[in-house]
């Protein structure tokens, strides 16, 4: 305020990051009025239709979503999405979480099927020539202009088929769409923890990760306990292996978990920067595409050129892994698991596998047996951490 005066844009900023911080500690009135501050500022400085202008409608809308002031919220959103769209067109990430709010706010008031139109507009914004409208279908996960925005959308997307076949439909189709949805995210978790451009969203994980795989895990004993289908029964126990794989990769984010596979530190250095590299060319890609006013060929052509150059002297150094130390290759490269057909060919008669999983309101208990899998939940009460 002293250096720049009250009307500057970057007070303005500073107004909208005090709200968040007020809204987060519970003082909504003094959030709502640091935001009500930095849009007025924005307004006067660049007019109705500026980008920053609908940013603060959308944290206007969020800090209504979380009063449950619904009607108010929708208006702000209805506004940050509609400046959005025009500064930004139809693909965009900020357009993509607008939409989710949308569908959050959709889903909280029980009007499921505008929360998975909203969801399926979110996901189309995020992926180029991806224009689908019906909830059914889900696109491939390459060229993903924001992979934490898709987890988002697609985890609403999976919610809201779930509630839709419990509260509308009781159409297996829903359910079975819903498990589809989550067998998409749990791969783009995957390819977030595999693939070197999404290196700096790994942390992103941590906390979602446990929430996805207790969402897809209890869909698919649902289906398991409507059918009494074994397949279901199988990808149930799968689910719960890839839990398992998704919490060690995590694991082996830091050097000192890697340097016990016998890894020098130089090659994990030199590791680290060809990630480093192709995350900066990736990057300078998607920016370029997403420009309003259309990308420029030859900035692409030249960005593709280095990130080719790159990504080979990359696959290289994986290969040169598998081959000089396989024990580093296969904890942070395979991500495959063991069927239950392959345990029970490991089993003798006398022998159980007993494996667990623990969600939020359950512990699933699976029991593999040479001829048999059987899988039960015990409740979470108030005596578990006793």
């Amino acid at each position: 305020l002293t250096l720049l005066g009250k009307n500057h844009h970057h007070v303005a900023a500073s107004y909208n990051q005090m709200a968040l911080l007020y809204r987060d500690n519970g003082e909504f009135k003094k959030a709502l009025d640091y935001h009500k501050k930095a849009l007025s500022i924005y307004q006067n400085a660049f007019g109705e239709n500026h980008l920053l202008v609908g940013h603060t409608y959308g944290f206007i809308g969020s800090h209504y979503q979380k009063q449950n002031l619904y009607a108010k919220a929708q208006a702000n959103f209805l506004k940050a999405l509609n400046i959005q769209r025009h500064n930004l067109g139809d693909n965009h990430p900020y357009v993509s979480w607008v939409y989710t709010q949308m569908g959050r706010l959709a889903f909280d008031q029980n009007n499921i099927d505008e929360a998975l139109n909203c969801a399926q507009n979110a996901i189309m914004a995020l992926i180029l020539n991806f224009n689908d409208p019906n909830w059914y279908i889900n696109p491939a996960m390459t060229n993903v202009l924001n992979e934490k925005y898709m987890l988002n959308a697609l985890k609403l997307k999976a919610l809201a088929l779930k509630k839709r076949y419990q509260h509308i439909s009781h159409d297996l189709k829903d359910l079975e769409s819903a498990l589809s949805t989550y067998q998409i995210i749990i791969g783009l978790i995957e390819q977030i923890h595999n693939q070197y451009q999404y290196e700096s969203s790994k942390l992103l994980l941590n906390e979602e990760t446990q929430e996805i795989y207790d969402g897809a895990l209890g869909t698919a004993l649902l289906l398991y306990t409507l059918t009494q289908k074994n397949h279901y029964k199988n990808r149930a126990f799968d689910l719960i292996e890839k839990a398992k794989s998704s919490v060690l990769l995590t694991s082996l984010q830091d050097s000192k978990a890697r340097q016990f596979a016998g890894i020098p530190e130089t090659l994990l250095n030199r590791e680290k920067a060809l990630r480093i590299d192709l995350t900066f060319y990736e990057t300078q890609i998607q920016n370029e595409l997403q420009k309003k006013g259309g990308p420029d060929s030859l900035k692409i052509k030249i960005y593709e050129n280095k990130r080719f150059t790159l990504n080979e002297a990359y696959q290289k150094m994986i290969k040169d892994f598998e081959k000089d130390y396989p024990k580093y290759f296969h904890l942070k490269y395979q991500t495959g698991t063991v069927s239950t057909t392959e345990l029970q060919n490991h089993l003798d008669p006398e022998s159980v596998l007993i494996e667990y999983f623990l969600g939020s309101k359950n512990i699933t208990i699976f029991t593999v047996a040479q001829n048999h899998l059987d899988v039960f939940d015990i409740p979470v009460d108030t005596s578990f951490q006793k």
